[in-house]
């Protein structure tokens, strides 16, 4: 008698499940029904955001996925963070009941993703999204903002970082922002990317981690073309992490760890990097005096002390220019408004190397031609040790 009963208890459950989604399926038919589960689904993403969203048109299933025209993200300033022609998403239903924004598919077509940093040093995307907000008593954790199988064709980002008069200034593109400071502005153009997963937000975890699985992009400042980006990245507050396996520029192929910084105007890196060819053009960026045509293997650590001086460590090296070759390690300083001043514990063989590759970095070299043998040297330019 008791297994007859809850056979059909379950017997009862299958069919009210079952009813329950023959409804769903016959509601989101009608237009009535896409008008109600969109406020629905809207009403969700409005509780973890601060802003609104406008949509032109909605199609598709609505059920389990929709395709969204003309959509608009606007922050608490009512300032336009995102700008999508198209969107289209897949997602199971139950996750926007529980109240979080899981999307198991997303593919977006030309979107416009426009970053800026407040005179209060608070990106608008921390504030439309409430990340790191200051505590003033209870807080509710932030929902969970996860899009997984994210595909983008031809996007753009235009970020706007707070920044202070400079002598450089007259080669970037610099925009006035009134009460609200002023503003650096770096674009990245033609973003052709696939990711695994995109976290925006969560409960759990503060930040935003991207899991890459393929990234193409060209940057306006510096100047540089990724041909290639695999790995994860995680942004939180005025800090990026990265766990880059591939990176790939026009000539060059390389992965890097650890982490960059922006505290007020200031870049600061603390990069391991592992090249298995670099072109030296294509991180012109690092320094204009670079051989363009120069090839480097090897390792490189990179490390900021403060704001002013750059810490290069290249061990092993291994450097070809044209027929000569220069391998070893050698540790090079560099400031910001005097360029390389100091080398340190440089153990490097020559071969055939030609002395036009360290011309541009001093202010006399009393030597040309070529140089092959054994060469040490340590301390700055200015008084440099050298055999």
């Amino acid at each position: 008698m008791v297994r007859r009963s809850l056979g059909a208890a379950l017997w009862s459950l299958v069919g009210l499940f079952a009813c329950f989604l023959g409804g769903l399926s016959a509601l989101v038919g009608t237009g009535a029904g896409r008008g109600l589960l969109g406020r629905i689904a809207a009403r969700v993403v409005a509780g973890a955001i601060d802003g609104h969203i406008t949509v032109a048109n909605i199609s598709g299933p609505l059920l389990t996925g929709m395709t969204l025209t003309d959509v608009n993200v606007y922050g608490p300033d009512s300032g336009v963070v995102a700008a999508l022609p198209r969107v289209e998403l897949s997602y199971s239903p139950f996750d926007f009941a529980a109240g979080r924004v899981v999307l198991q598919e997303v593919h977006l077509t030309r979107p416009v993703i426009n970053l800026v940093q407040h005179k209060n040093r608070r990106l608008n995307l921390e504030d439309l999204l409430r990340l790191g907000r200051p505590s003033t008593g209870p807080q509710t954790p932030p929902a969970l903002v996860l899009l997984r199988n994210v595909s983008i064709d031809d996007g753009t980002v235009v970020l706007r970082l707070q920044s202070t008069p400079a002598p450089q200034d007259s080669a970037l593109e610099i925009e006035p922002a009134g009460a609200d400071g002023r503003w650096r502005i770096r674009r990245f153009e033609h973003v052709d990317g696939r990711f695994a997963s995109l976290r925006l937000s969560s409960p759990a975890a503060r930040g935003i981690r991207a899991d890459v699985q393929s990234l193409a992009v060209g940057i306006t400042d510096p100047r540089v073309r990724i041909t290639d980006l695999t790995g994860r990245i995680t942004v939180v507050g005025d800090s990026l992490d990265a766990d880059v396996s591939r990176l790939r520029l026009p000539a060059s192929a390389v992965s890097v760890r650890g982490q960059v910084r922006w505290p007020h105007d200031t870049m600061l890196y603390a990069l391991d990097v592992r090249a298995d060819s670099a072109t030296l053009g294509d991180v012109g960026f690092l320094d204009p005096r670079f051989a363009k045509a120069a090839v480097m293997r090897g390792r490189v650590g990179v490390r900021s002390h403060g704001g002013r001086v750059l810490e290069v460590r290249l061990d092993p090296l291994a450097l070809r220019d044209g027929t000569g070759t220069l391998t070893g390690k050698v540790t090079a300083i560099t400031a910001a408004d005097s360029g390389l001043v100091a080398l340190r514990q440089a153990d490097l063989m020559a071969q055939d190397f030609s002395l036009e590759f360290a011309r541009p970095f001093m202010d006399t070299l009393p030597f040309a031609g070529r140089l092959t043998g054994h060469t040490v040297a340590d301390g700055p330019l200015s008084d440099l040790d050298l055999q």
